[in-house]
């Protein structure tokens, strides 16, 4: 199975959890829409493209900042399921479609800004060659001269607590010779990048970089138990990908009891590194 077709499986069965649970997603974007909007010579009108919307919260942040939308709105979402959430909660016919960000289906020079919350990590798998290049060739393709492309990528380090109480477990299982073909094995489902690694991604594809910064934010949550179920709503078959369906319940839960018993009791502060980068088209 692709990689591509890991993250779509994912999300299409984690869709309806996934949405009550993306206030780490949703910080991300208003993060990253705060640094677009402070660039010089950003548009302020025109063609919009969401890639990687999931249910639509990019554009639910541009209606309560804006009294009237000035874009001409389009989401997109390898996942099924969340197009049709998308769909549903938004009642805009044509605003959303499934789409592969590698294939984008828009004229070249087409559109005047484009947005990417949290999505390009998961094509960042460089045990199998994969890096999001592709991808970014894409919107440097539909973008037009001068056009602004604005994106948040998992930085390294982030969640490194969380994977190595993933990895403890994954070691014992590849030990035991329970995975699947521990070939395709990954110590970091995620793809968390390097800050320098993104920046010459876009410089490579005719980009030049208006703002580019790897951040820290720290998260607080009640629990671990609790920061477990967000990585559970974003990545439980990403992480489990190379395990039979019928273990998986058991491997992710002994995955959250090491992850819990690694840590004090009481609230668990989440080692998020984010980056982010605003780049214009040249």
């Amino acid at each position: 199975m692709s990689q591509r077709e890991i993250v779509q499986r994912n999300y299409d069965k984690q869709a309806s959890t996934y949405v009550t649970r993306k206030h780490l997603q949703t910080a991300n974007l208003n993060r990253l829409l705060n640094i677009l909007f402070t660039q010089p010579q950003v548009p302020l009108e025109g063609t919009l493209l969401d890639v990687g919307c999931g249910d639509g919260i990019l554009l639910d942040v541009l209606m309560a900042r804006f009294p009237a939308l000035p874009y001409r709105y389009q989401g997109i979402d390898l996942s099924p399921e969340m197009i049709r959430i998308a769909q549903e909660l938004h009642r805009t016919p044509g605003c959303f479609d499934v789409c592969d960000a590698e294939n984008l289906p828009f004229e070249d020079d087409s559109q005047d800004l484009v947005i990417s919350n949290s999505v390009f990590h998961w094509l960042n798998v460089p045990e199998q060659g994969i890096t999001p290049e592709a991808a970014i060739r894409e919107v440097s393709r539909i973008l037009r001269k001068d056009g602004k492309f604005a994106l948040s990528i998992a930085g390294f380090g982030t969640t490194m607590r969380f994977l190595k109480a993933y990895r403890n477990v994954m070691d014992r299982l590849i030990a035991n010779g329970k995975l699947m073909d521990n070939t395709f094995y990954r110590s970091d489902p995620i793809g968390s990048m390097n800050l320098h690694t993104a920046v010459n991604m876009l410089l490579s594809s005719d980009f030049r970089i208006d703002f580019a910064h790897l951040e820290y934010e720290p998260v607080i949550y009640e629990s671990p138990l609790k920061f477990a179920e967000v990585v559970e709503a974003y990545g439980y078959d990403v992480f489990l990908n190379l395990v039979l369906e019928s273990e998986k319940p058991d491997v992710w839960c002994s995955i959250v009891k090491e992850f819990e018993h690694s840590l004090q009791a009481g609230t668990y502060v989440h080692d998020q590194y984010m980056i982010y980068v605003v780049a214009t088209r040249k």
